[in-house]
């Protein structure tokens, strides 16, 4: 029904699911809590990788299930913005008057701020955010890693003191392979910005001259298995690993922790934590408190 890239329509899932799933159900190393928060890059051809195809197919379908749940399209451009989005209430405190004379103070709500703290965000320009972090002041880059590691948010500034706390922002950005390497810089590859995100290469999966739409039947049997695995996520709380996968994780963990050199090891220098987040996604799918070896695999 779509020419759209497997891989973009699964990241998409996996994406919204977990901004679906919120931060309650997690995993825990030592006393860092890993939920279902997820950033993407999808890497392809402008038009031609048929990025925003998938998005659409795939929306629906997270939209039909939690419909209360916030989705925004790009304007990713400074970290006080991003705060914005997902903001405490704001107080002031105000004088009390009697004829002209201060007798005192109160606190005066000016602003109900955001109470669903969860956030799918899609970037169809990640170039210009990338652009734009390296404008001299931008907090962006700062942000966005303390967004993914869950920290509270607040910027390091007098003015328009704003926070957010208990905060899930899940991320998809695209990009072109070309706009990638020329603007993600040495500085961004060696903070930690990169590595908290999962670079993905898309492309146009087949050709279809008039796509039709979706059955219904089709649709609704996803939507129920998505609703179904919103409300287990919703009661879940920690996630372990099964003796199995237990075993299959100390096989492998060496060879996901060694880092390698360059912008390749720059950006896959989160490894261990992003295998635990995808298979914390896929246990939550299949209504399971445990991580299983195939949610691992």
């Amino acid at each position: 029904y779509t020419e759209a890239d497997p891989v973009a329509l699964l990241t998409n899932v996996l994406a919204g699911f977990g901004c679906l799933a919120g931060h309650s159900a997690c995993a825990l190393v030592n006393s860092d809590k890993h939920p279902a928060r997820l950033f993407f890059v999808q890497v392809g051809e402008t038009g031609g990788g048929r990025k925003g195809v998938a998005r659409g197919v795939t929306g629906d379908l997270i939209k039909a299930t939690d419909s209360t749940m916030r989705f925004k399209a790009g304007g990713l451009s400074s970290g006080e913005g991003l705060i914005w989005e997902l903001r405490d209430p704001i107080w002031e405190q105000r004088a009390i008057k009697e004829k002209g004379r201060v007798t005192g103070y109160q606190q005066v709500q000016t602003d109900a701020g955001i109470e669903d703290k969860r956030l799918l965000l899609v970037e169809p320009e990640f170039a210009t955010v990338l652009k734009m972090i390296e404008r001299q002041g931008n907090s962006l880059s700062g942000i966005l890693r303390q967004a993914w590691d869950g920290d509270d948010l607040s910027p390091m500034t007098k003015n328009n003191r704003i926070s957010a706390t208990g905060t899930h922002l899940v991320l998809i950005v695209h990009i072109t392979r070309e706009e990638l390497l020329r603007y993600l810089t040495e500085t961004e590859r060696a903070n930690g910005f990169a590595n908290r995100f999962i670079f993905l290469l898309v492309r146009r999966s087949k050709i279809i001259p008039s796509p039709k739409p979706i059955p219904e039947s089709l649709l609704k049997l996803l939507i129920t298995r998505l609703d179904d695995a919103h409300d287990y996520a919703n009661k879940c709380g920690f996630i372990s690993r099964s003796a199995a996968a237990e075993q299959d994780w100390e096989k492998i963990y060496g060879q996901l922790s060694d880092r390698k050199p360059g912008m390749f090891g720059a950006i896959i220098g989160r490894a261990e934590a992003q295998v635990l987040r995808l298979s914390v996604t896929y246990a939550l799918l299949d209504h399971s408190k445990v991580i299983r070896p195939e949610h691992q695999q």
